[in-house]
């Protein structure tokens, strides 16, 4: 299948709010609906993501009113390892869109985020399913199997 190339632009969600909902639903279906929490516990999360502080900031890739995906640099993900701060999380790219390097450039724009809020290394968690792709696009692994996860390290560009 050819696929055409995608375009696509970043957008920080304080910009672009209208996407608050989308976001909120995405990231509430993959990893918070399950453990019981609510949508509405989601939402809140991210309303954190419109304050002016620079952590937390949700990043969301759109190709114009189209949602395409989203990355939010967080000041933790994982409680057990408080010690590493900032997180790049909850990478989420819409399945249509995958393989077509809107995933890389959401952890490069949350990596440059991190550089200008003077942060010089950024953590992210990876199941082990996904964390060779993570090895690919150069972050080194520095923890196996943390509460399920693969914990992942890159010096913020």
């Amino acid at each position: 299948m050819n696929r055409s190339a995608l375009h696509f632009q970043l957008s920080d969600l304080r910009t672009e709010p209208g996407f608050l909902a989308v976001v909120g639903e995405r990231l509430w279906q993959a990893w918070w609906k399950e453990d019981g929490y609510t949508l509405e516990d989601v939402l809140t999360l991210l309303d954190n993501s419109l304050r002016s502080e620079p952590i937390p900031t949700t990043l969301v890739a759109h190709a114009g009113e189209r949602f395409v995906g989203t990355v939010s640099l967080i000041a933790s993900d994982m409680d057990e390892w408080v010690q590493y701060s900032p997180w790049l999380a909850a990478l989420w790219v819409e399945a249509e869109s995958r393989t077509q390097g809107v995933g890389a450039a959401l952890l490069a724009a949350g990596l440059q985020r991190a550089k200008a809020a003077g942060v010089e290394r950024v953590y992210l968690c990876a199941v082990e399913e996904k964390s060779a792709y993570y090895r690919r696009l150069g972050w080194e692994q520095i923890e196996t199997d943390v509460g399920g996860m693969n914990i992942f390290t890159r010096a913020s560009r």
